[in-house]
């Protein structure tokens, strides 16, 4: 459900400062931990088993973008992208003792066994990965991108992932939009 072009596969560092809309500036909103939130909201809504203490703090660190960092703290691992790969290992894997499922274990094991039982009862590990980036795509293709381009027709913007990049003198506008899209999408975790 993931859209790829030529600007997801640009560096973060080459689209933030070389990239050009119209030979204006470019700002890029994105929401953090994304896949790991979506996962909160799917837990969520789903009325299957997880620890309520646990569940409450993994909800709190998704919620506030703070969830690599708790793990980079917890793990003695002081590079975000190993921590996030390890993320993604875990909700997109096959589940079979990786260190990244042995750290992720340690640390919310009922969310572990959440993530593996929900791959187990589809027969097939990819199903998580694949309903965890429709929602994400959803959200921001169908709520965020509909609203700037229904309101805001003028705005050229393109996405990656889970972030839009957009011309700078439009940044209060789009944000607005952003964050109250957001705000709704999330609002039965808060």
């Amino acid at each position: 459900s993931r859209l790829h072009t030529n600007f997801t596969i640009l560096k973060s560092f080459i689209r933030k400062n070389f990239l050009k809309i119209d030979g204006e500036e470019v700002c890029e909103l994105d929401l953090s931990n994304s896949q790991p939130l979506f996962l909160c909201k799917l837990i969520q809504n789903s009325n299957k088993y997880v620890d309520n203490i646990e569940f409450n703090i993994f909800k709190k660190l998704t919620l506030g973008g703070n969830l690599y960092q708790y793990l980079m703290d917890k793990s003695n691992i002081s590079d975000r992208k190993v921590i996030k790969e390890m993320v993604y290992v875990v909700l997109f894997g096959r589940n079979f003792n990786t260190k990244a499922d042995v750290l992720f274990k340690q640390l919310f094991p009922t969310i572990h066994s959440f993530i593996r039982n929900y791959k187990t009862q589809i027969g097939n590990y990819k199903v998580l990965s694949h309903d965890l980036q429709k929602a994400e795509s959803l959200l921001i293709f169908n709520s965020i991108i509909g609203e700037i381009n229904s309101k805001y027709p003028e705005i050229k913007l393109f996405t990656v992932h889970d972030s839009i990049v957009f011309p700078k003198k439009y940044k209060e506008v789009v944000t607005n939009i952003f964050n109250d899209k957001v705000s709704k999408e999330f609002i039965i975790l808060q």
